[in-house]
């Protein structure tokens, strides 16, 4: 499953664990710029730093951290990691997961 839609991943990511389909692998652009907004409403062709929507200029770290609790509740563990560094209208990181039980405690 590939997520890369500028920001929605933090208001979409409930809807990535389905009953009746599970993925074997995540790949997800995380933009931690937009981990705050409750609501998406962005022109993705205007640089960060030179836009007005909410949220860009305030990272919820503790919502980031969230992000990342809730995909290892679901057995994806991170396999690689690499920041985007070709684009200049936005800080993003791209995140692999590979689901996995790692431990005996996870309810896979």
């Amino acid at each position: 499953l590939k997520i890369d839609c500028e920001g929605c991943e933090w208001l979409t990511q409930g809807e990535w664990y389905g009953k009746n389909f599970v993925a074997q692998q995540i790949l997800v652009e995380l933009h931690p710029q937009y981990a705050g907004v409750e609501r998406l409403d962005v022109d993705a062709s205007v640089p960060v730093f030179g836009r007005k929507d909410s949220g860009h200029h305030r990272f919820d770290w503790h919502r980031v951290q969230d992000f990342f609790d809730k995909l290892e509740e679901h057995c994806y563990v991170n396999f690689h990691t690499e920041p985007n560094l070709v684009s200049e209208r936005y800080i993003a990181t791209e995140f692999s997961f590979v689901r996995a039980k790692l431990r005996k405690d996870m309810k896979c």
